[in-house]
């Protein structure tokens, strides 16, 4: 079951909600497919209903960009990229 995000705990990146928007796609994930879902095509719904988004640079689902676009998209996969590298300086 997916639920809105706590106003406490969202994702901002440039002045835009990620967790909004992330639950956005999980919600047409929940609502629009009723039939099985295979890994092969479609891990990246699989994975957003346990929460996980899960991202490669320059290669995004269609279905992601639909809701998120490109630029936002690699801005996320930039932004975890430094937090990583300073999590582990």
């Amino acid at each position: 079951m997916i639920k809105i995000p706590s106003i406490n705990d969202r994702y901002l990146l440039n002045g835009i909600d990620v967790s909004m928007l992330f639950y956005a796609f999980q919600a047409v994930v929940a609502n629009n497919f009723s039939r099985e879902l295979s890994v092969e095509n479609n891990v990246h719904h699989i994975l957003s209903m346990s929460s996980i988004l899960l991202l490669q640079k320059d290669h995004f689902h269609p279905d992601l960009l639909s809701i998120f676009g490109w630029d936002l998209l690699n801005a996320i996969v930039n932004d975890m990229h430094k937090k990583l590298i300073f999590f582990f300086m």
